[in-house]
C-alpha cells in the first residue's frame, strides 16, 4: 500500500476549510479545538503539516465530529468506508454531540414536524461525559492506550515489531517508539489512517470501555444513527431549516458549555 502524504495532508487541509465553511467556525476557534496556535491551525488547512493524532482527537471531542471526516476524499476513503454523504451531517455534529437529552429530544421532535417523518426520543443512559475529564485523559493517556493497541492487534497478527513496521511503511525505530507506553512521541495522524487501512481496523474501538472518551463517543453515535435518516430523507429546504436550528442552538448554548468547560480543563492542567 503505497500513499501519497502530501496529497492527504492537501486534502486534509481541504476537509478543514469545508469544514469551518458549513459550520461557520473561525480559525481560532478550530485551532483551540486542536490545541495548537492559529499558526500551527493555518499550517494544516494549507496542507503544509498534519496534525497530531492527539489534536485530532481533540478537535474531534470539541466539535463533535467524527475524525474521519478529515480523510474523505483522501486515498484511505476506499478502505475506511468513508462516504461523502458525512458533510450532510456536519452543521449538527456540535450539537447532537454536547447537548443534554432534553434539549436533544425536543430538537428530535421538531425535526420530526418540519420534516414529517418518525423519530423515537432517545432514553437516557445518565451516562454524561464530562468535557474537562475527556480533554485531560486524551492530553495524559492518548499515546499510552495506542501503545496497548498496537501491541494486542501486532500480538494477534503473529508479527513482529520489525514486520509490522514494514508492513505500515516506517521505519523498526520509529514503530518501537509507537509502542512505548509514554504520552511521547506524538504521531501523526497519517499513521491512524495507514494503520487503520493497512490492518483494516474499525473504528468503532473509540466507542469501547467505560472511558469518558468511549462514553461521549458512543453517545454521539447513537444519536446520530437515529438523526441521520430524518436528515438525509429532508429535501433542501427541510434541511436548511434543521441546519439553521441546530446552528442557533450550538451557538446559544453549546458553545457557552464548550467555554465553561475549556476553562476547567485548563485549569486542572495548570494545576499538574
Amino acid at each position: 500500500m503505497d500513499f501519497d502524504n502530501e496529497g492527504v495532508a492537501q486534502q486534509i487541509g481541504k476537509n478543514l476549510v469545508r469544514y469551518r465553511r458549513t459550520t461557520g467556525a473561525k480559525q481560532q476557534s478550530m485551532a483551540d479545538a486542536f490545541g495548537v496556535s492559529i499558526a500551527q491551525y493555518r499550517k494544516y488547512e494549507k496542507g503544509v503539516d498534519v496534525a497530531k493524532m492527539h489534536s485530532v482527537a481533540r478537535w474531534s471531542i470539541v466539535t463533535g465530529s467524527p475524525n474521519n471526516l478529515l480523510l474523505c476524499g483522501t486515498e484511505y476513503s476506499p478502505y475506511l468506508n468513508i462516504s461523502s454523504s458525512c458533510w450532510e451531517m456536519a452543521p449538527f455534529y456540535c450539537t447532537v454531540s454536547h447537548a443534554s437529552d432534553a434539549t436533544f429530544n425536543s430538537l428530535c421532535l421538531l425535526s420530526q414536524e418540519i420534516t414529517k417523518s418518525t423519530i423515537t426520543p432517545i432514553v437516557s443512559s445518565g451516562l454524561v461525559p464530562d468535557l474537562s475529564d475527556v480533554l485531560l485523559d486524551i492530553e495524559l493517556n492518548y499515546y499510552v492506550k495506542v501503545a496497548k493497541n498496537m501491541m494486542l492487534i501486532r500480538d494477534h497478527l503473529g508479527l513482529s515489531q520489525e514486520r509490522l513496521a514494514e508492513f505500515l511503511g516506517i521505519s523498526d525505530k520509529t514503530y518501537r517508539q509507537y509502542e512505548k507506553p509514554c504520552n511521547h512521541p506524538r504521531i501523526p495522524f497519517t499513521f491512524f489512517a495507514r494503520s487503520h487501512a493497512a490492518l483494516q481496523l474499525d473504528n468503532r474501538w473509540s466507542e469501547t470501555g467505560t472511558s469518558d472518551f468511549s462514553i461521549f463517543n458512543r453517545r454521539r453515535n447513537n444519536r446520530l444513527s437515529m438523526l441521520s435518516p430524518i436528515i438525509r430523507g429532508a429535501n433542501e429546504a427541510q434541511k436548511a431549516s434543521l441546519s439553521q436550528m441546530f446552528n442557533a442552538v450550538s451557538q446559544e448554548l453549546i458553545e457557552i458549555q464548550l467555554e465553561k468547560e475549556l476553562a476547567n480543563y485548563q485549569s486542572m492542567g495548570t494545576s499538574l
